[in-house]
């Protein structure tokens, strides 16, 4: 307990018991000496002097907690700057730890490319060795059919001076004609199965060939595979490199750049800040189909906005553009000034936004670097353009959970509030934009939540409610979407929260 805390406790009860004294004695001597205040009765001046004492209790009270208490006065006099600040350093927290998760998936997704495409190099390594062993088993094949061909062809020749010989011999020896014409029939026989068998081996080493000549296309083309294997390894090698060199330097840059933009300033951390980095200062809508002179315009007039609404603030202005804010972000390549020339920040942005993708963009004016009460210096903002992308088409399911019925009404109610907590959840892990005013994802009707409270508490079993989009959501809009709640019975397997 504190030592103002014991004097309070002290001191109030006793300064009350004496105004309370003090007012009790005035009104009973007024009421009998019948004076009167501005032409009242006694009794009435009796009753306002009774009343008067009654507001001098709580203001003294209140005065005096105030003056000695510095929680007391924060809490009376800036509790809503105080949980605005809470909101924006949470608000950039998340927006930080998206930019960190956004760039280990980009290291993952190259060393994964680099990863397959050492893959696919040593698959199409093993698929030539193969190639290259099929292809000198079909050779070795080959030399061995060509062998047997030549001794076939050495039979035939054989056979046929043979039959030649016992040709010459059958006109000298008609006596053994019976025997010489069974050895020629023999030999006939054996000279056509030889015929048949050079036939056969012929055709083999006609497919031999053919399938030599296909083994010799497929190492080729598994050669050709395997350089642009090489090739495509080499190149996500690059650009994993350069990815890395281009992610250090621009971490280093915002580094150096925060660094001497903060060593510049004289205030300490106790002072008052007056805007927080990350801050929200204005947004706009711009489409892509705009010439870049329209673009450059219409970011140059986001710049004389966002001036005013920090001069609005007590930020001072720049003594060469009169403006209240200075333009740092993003960095141009190539820029090595500090700060980067507002005309190249500007014109970086508006290359982005027509050399993209997306019909429509939102480029949102942020704080950068901490502003503090106090600073004369002009705030430093950045320029951040996203495509205003379609993310949930109607009736599509944001969250859902499965709530029991038949549990005690508090408790029902309390796990469908929670369905609000996971609509919120999902619409940032979406990627969605809250609303600037309200800090809103998504906006669901008083009477629905009534509805689907009403409809569990009837049913009273195990039921599916699901979070689902009544129109086309986008990654901002001027106003929160409209989100509707519709109750289900659970499909096999139920629904997990």
């Amino acid at each position: 307990m504190s030592f103002f805390t014991l004097v309070a406790l002290i001191v109030l009860p006793i300064l009350g018991g004496f105004i309370a004294w003090a007012g009790d004695i005035i009104g009973y001597r007024l009421g009998k000496s019948r004076r009167t205040l501005f032409g009242l009765r006694p009794r009435t001046t009796a009753r306002l002097i009774a009343v008067l004492v009654g507001v001098i209790l709580p203001l003294a009270t209140m005065l005096v907690a105030a003056f000695g208490s510095q929680n007391v006065r924060v809490a009376l006099f800036q509790l809503t700057q105080l949980q605005a600040s809470r909101a924006a350093l949470e608000e950039e927290n998340r927006r930080l730890e998206a930019s960190v998760e956004s760039s280990r998936e980009q290291k993952e997704l190259a060393q994964a490319a680099a990863t397959e495409a050492q893959r696919r190099v040593e698959a199409a390594r093993q698929r030539l060795a193969a190639a290259q062993a099929d292809l000198k088993r079909a050779e070795a094949a080959l030399r061995s059919t060509q062998t047997q061909l030549q001794g076939v062809r050495q039979e035939r020749e054989r056979l046929s001076r043979l039959v030649g010989d016992l040709e010459a011999r059958s006109k000298g020896l008609q006596q053994q004609l019976g025997q010489t014409q069974a050895t020629l029939g023999l030999t006939q026989a054996r000279l056509r199965q030889a015929q048949a068998e050079e036939t056969r081996l012929q055709g083999e080493v006609r497919s031999l060939q053919s399938k030599a000549q296909d083994l010799r296309v497929e190492a080729e083309m598994a050669r050709r595979e395997l350089e642009d294997a090489q090739r495509d390894l080499a190149a996500a090698t690059d650009e994993l490199q350069r990815k890395r060199e281009e992610l250090e330097g621009t971490q280093a840059l915002v580094v150096a750049l925060r660094n001497t933009w903060l060593a510049q300033s004289f205030l300490t951390a106790t002072t008052e800040v007056r805007f927080e980095p990350g801050t929200e200062l204005l947004r706009q809508f711009i489409r892509a189909s705009q010439s870049e002179a329209q673009i450059v315009a219409s970011l140059e007039e986001m710049v004389v906005l966002a001036s005013r609404v920090a001069a609005a603030a007590g930020a001072g202005r720049d003594p060469d553009s009169g403006r209240a804010v200075v333009v740092f972000a993003p960095i141009p390549p190539g820029i090595a000034e500090f700060p980067p020339p507002e005309s190249a920040v500007i014109r970086e942005v508006a290359r982005q936004i027509r050399e993209a993708r997306a019909e429509e963009y939102v480029v949102v004016v942020r704080v950068v670097f901490r502003s503090f009460v106090g600073d004369d210096r002009p705030v430093a903002i950045g320029l951040f353009a996203r495509p205003n992308d379609l993310v949930y088409k109607p009736g599509a399911v944001l969250a859902s959970r499965q709530i029991d019925g038949s549990k005690p009404r508090a408790e029902v109610f309390q796990r469908l509030w929670g369905l609000l907590s996971d609509l919120r959840v999902a619409a940032q892990e979406a990627g969605l934009m809250r609303d600037p005013q309200t800090g809103q994802y998504g906006q669901v009707p008083a009477e629905a939540i009534l509805a689907a409270l009403d409809e569990l508490l009837e049913r009273k079993q195990p039921l599916v409610v699901e979070a689902v989009a009544a129109q086309d959501v986008y990654v901002a809009s001027d106003e929160p979407f409209l989100v509707l709640l519709r109750v289900r019975t659970p499909e096999a397997g139920g629904v997990g929260g």
